[in-house]
């Protein structure tokens, strides 16, 4: 009996418990029910970024070619990698040949200007003189035969020469003045037009000699390849024998074919490319941190210097997505920042210092709309729609539907 009695009240202890449980439990709810974690809106700054994947890349990069007027090979080359400063030998090519060619030049400048010296002092002078004297012979000759028709004619009246021999006199008289003639026609002409002809041809030759000599001296002049700036050498790769690559001593350097590149590391730049659809949020002069992957714990500064305004295709995207360039100036670049490297950037796309803040937690989407629960007058909560603007990774700006001092429910 007494045994039943004790079971009966720990039974009826049991439910008790259980009851006391479930009443403390089904309190908590309630109260985490009714008193959920609320959030009052206040202003306050707001920034929003893009991000894009991009490259360091010189300011300025000097392009370094062959300036010879014809092929030449190359037989010294500065190693890449080199730091150099303006007027350091770069690279030298082979004028022998030119060398050569140099003497040969030098002498037939000098044989043109024998040749003009010749004509001028020489030959041309005597074919002036010999004309002139064959024409004075030729005007006594005429003299002579004209005083001697006029007697002949006299003694042909007195019937004591026949009129053959006057005629013949006549006949003799005809040859010399056409031959007057041609000598004073020869003279102008070998004058007027001959000489200055055979000088002309003789100063053509001068000068192209001289032009070639000019060349051929430029040449050997620059086969020797000069620094134009300061910055770091590296070599640009070209077309070698079917093969692309960097050129080598050996090879043979064409004229204006560029083998090397300078940057110039005093200044550098991030190279970007924008989707369209961020092209808008991004100005010229917003502010940008980089980081370059190669050096995490590196943050780097700068601002966008230029947004590019034509559109390209990007390696690894679909052709009809484009993209636009975009260059940001870095400010105070490390001597260990080299071109080439990859960088993650940030761009500031909008700031704002009031903006009406608004915890991501707190907004709900129904239809792509965006709601919030609002603590009401009396802890009534109220479903309230809202217009939001930009946003950061915690916040979005409120535009309207609430004011600085709203309760929101997180």
């Amino acid at each position: 009996m007494r045994f039943n009695a004790t079971l009966t009240f720990a039974i009826v202890a049991l439910a008790c418990a259980g009851v006391f449980a479930f009443s403390l439990n089904t309190d908590a709810n309630n109260a985490d029910n009714t008193n959920p974690p609320v959030h009052t809106l206040s202003p306050g700054q707001l920034q929003e970024w893009v991000t894009l994947k991009g490259e360091i890349q010189a300011h300025s990069v000097i392009t370094v070619a062959s300036r010879n007027n014809r092929e030449a090979v190359l037989i010294e080359l500065v190693a890449e990698g080199t730091g150099v400063s303006k007027g350091d030998v770069l690279a030298r090519l082979d004028s022998r040949d030119l060398e050569r060619q140099l003497h040969s030049l030098k002498r037939e400048v000098q044989l043109a200007k024998n040749t003009i010296l010749e004509l001028t002092q020489a030959t041309q002078p005597l074919q002036i003189a010999e004309l002139q004297v064959a024409i004075a012979e030729t005007n006594s000759a005429l003299a002579t035969k004209a005083a001697y028709l006029r007697d002949s004619e006299l003694l042909a009246r007195d019937n004591l020469i026949t009129d053959l021999e006057v005629n013949r006199t006549r006949d003799e008289i005809n040859l010399l003045q056409a031959k007057h003639n041609a000598l004073l026609e020869r003279l102008a002409i070998t004058r007027d037009h001959l000489q200055p002809a055979r000088l002309e041809a003789a100063n053509t030759k001068l000068a192209s000699a001289i032009h070639e000599l000019a060349e051929t001296t430029a040449d050997i002049d620059q086969s020797q390849i000069l620094a134009p700036g300061n910055g770091v050498v590296w070599y640009k790769p070209l077309p070698v024998g079917g093969d692309f690559r960097n050129a080598r001593v050996g090879d043979s350097i064409y004229p204006n074919q560029p083998f090397l590149i300078i940057p110039d590391m005093s200044k550098m730049v991030v190279q970007l490319l924008a989707p369209e659809t961020d092209i808008g949020k991004i100005t010229k002069g917003s502010a940008v941190i980089v980081k370059p992957m190669a050096y995490p714990a590196m943050t780097l500064r700068g601002a966008v210097s230029r947004v590019g305004r034509v559109t390209q295709q990007k390696p690894g995207h679909p052709v009809w997505q484009r993209f636009f360039p975009v260059t940001v100036e870095i400010s105070n670049a490390p001597p260990e920042l080299l071109p080439g490297l990859s960088v993650t950037s940030h761009l500031l796309s909008y700031h704002s210092d009031d903006s009406l803040l608004l915890p991501r937690s707190a907004v709900e989407w129904r239809d792509n709309l965006p709601y919030v629960r609002l603590v009401g007058k009396k802890g009534r909560i109220i479903e309230t729609p809202v217009t939001l603007g930009h946003a950061d990774d915690l916040h979005f700006e409120v535009t309207s539907g609430l004011e600085p001092g709203s309760r929101v429910v997180l």
